[in-house]
């Protein structure tokens, strides 16, 4: 029930580049290690990935926004359902709220957003939309993954106390 829990049915795109750290960990290494396919293409317009998406059966893509809105606006003009399509898996980015609200209301395509550090070469946090008690919600990125500690300081590098929302640096 994890949604990365990878199956050998299971379809892989991205549209990032493989020397991005997260697209080498989560686009091509880990699903092949784990027996699933990785679909790789070069197109840019969203009529091709869309099509491309259908007839490949792709069930994860790592999309960037400008693409989820293009592929949303065409799938809407074209009549065109995602049919496989299980997981918009974003990084390095916040989803704006409308176009979240878009993705609910068009699709039944999940989004987790993963938090990573390319000197770190890893993912640090990632929200999944099968563990229990994670919450989907623009902007969230989930708990530090088994293994990682993160803080949120001030400017004085003082910890920010959870109870006490304000803006600060992670660590």
């Amino acid at each position: 029930k994890n949604a990365y829990k990878v199956t050998p049915t299971d379809m892989f795109y991205t549209q990032l580049h493989y020397s991005n750290p997260f697209a080498f960990m989560h686009f091509l290494m880990m699903p092949l290690s784990a027996g699933a396919a990785v679909f790789i293409s070069d197109q840019v317009d969203p009529r091709p990935i869309l099509t491309n998406i259908n007839e490949f059966r792709v069930t994860r893509m790592a999309p960037t926004l400008p693409t989820i809105s293009e592929l949303l606006r065409v799938a809407e003009e074209e009549k065109v359902p995602f049919t496989m399509l299980k997981y918009f898996v974003l990084t390095g980015t916040s989803v704006p709220k409308d176009l979240w609200q878009k993705i609910q209301k068009q699709t039944k395509i999940q989004v987790i957003n993963c938090y990573g550090m390319t000197e770190y070469l890893g993912t640090i946090a990632v929200n999944t939309p099968d563990k229990p008690g994670d919450v989907l919600k623009p902007g969230y990125c989930g708990p530090a993954l088994p293994g990682t500690k993160v803080r949120v300081v001030d400017d004085s590098n003082d910890e920010i106390e959870k109870k006490k929302p304000q803006v600060g640096q992670l660590l």
